[in-house]
């Protein structure tokens, strides 16, 4: 108890005071040491398990074929800038060009290029949950457009700052971060997606990519 008050209070510092936010940043910019980490780790603990969150009307699918999990849901060390800081979603190791689906049904909320995830598309799942999908090689959805759970939006890619052809998938219900993990069975050792039988492809000929300048 007393070690995740301790915790408790560094987080406020650290994260809500303009004065912990200035220190963090001049003492390791972007990031945070391994010792606020380490006294962070019981308050994460503690957080809400997503069991309590609603879930939706529809299942979650899982958006492309993989091979394993290359970084999960949590703190890491960063593979670019070697610092330690909360990776947002889950990492899929995946062939470039693997076709990425819809992991549920929305409407399109973003769909364009950005220097740090690359080609990437946003869903609105229309109950609070929004998932992401960065790093792509391109999509072929664009802002405004209506989805249909395992429809194509897109395929792997390795644009944005990446160290290979991946897959980021974020999750974000009322606009916090939850693990991927907790709502689609995503094992270590990969697995094959299963798109809906009803899913086909945008044709050729109405779609746009966006490549990375």
């Amino acid at each position: 108890m007393f070690v995740t008050l301790i915790a408790c209070i560094l987080a406020f510092i650290l994260f809500f005071t303009p004065a912990g936010m200035a220190e963090m940043e001049k003492e390791n910019p972007g990031s945070i040491s391994p010792e606020i980490a380490e006294a962070l780790q019981p308050a994460i603990e503690d957080l809400p398990s997503t069991d309590d969150l609603p879930v939706g009307d529809e299942e979650w699918s899982c958006p492309c074929t993989y091979y394993c999990i290359s970084s999960p849901f949590g703190w890491r060390v960063h593979p670019i800038s070697g610092k330690i800081k909360f990776h947002s979603g889950v990492d899929l190791s995946a062939p470039e060009m693997e076709p990425i689906y819809a992991a549920r049904s929305g409407n399109v909320r973003f769909a364009d290029w950005e220097s740090t995830g690359g080609n990437q598309v946003y869903i609105d799942h229309g109950d609070g949950y929004e998932s992401r999908y960065l790093h792509m090689h391109h999509s072929i959805v664009h802002q405004g457009d209506s989805i249909r759970q395992g429809q194509v939006i897109g395929y792997v890619g390795s644009t944005g700052n990446s160290t290979g052809p991946h897959l980021h998938l974020t999750l974000r219900y009322q606009g916090k971060l939850v693990n991927p993990a907790d709502y689609i069975y995503l094992p270590d050792n990969g697995r094959t997606a299963q798109p809906l039988e009803e899913t086909t492809e945008i044709p050729e000929q109405e779609t746009e990519t966006k490549e990375a300048p």
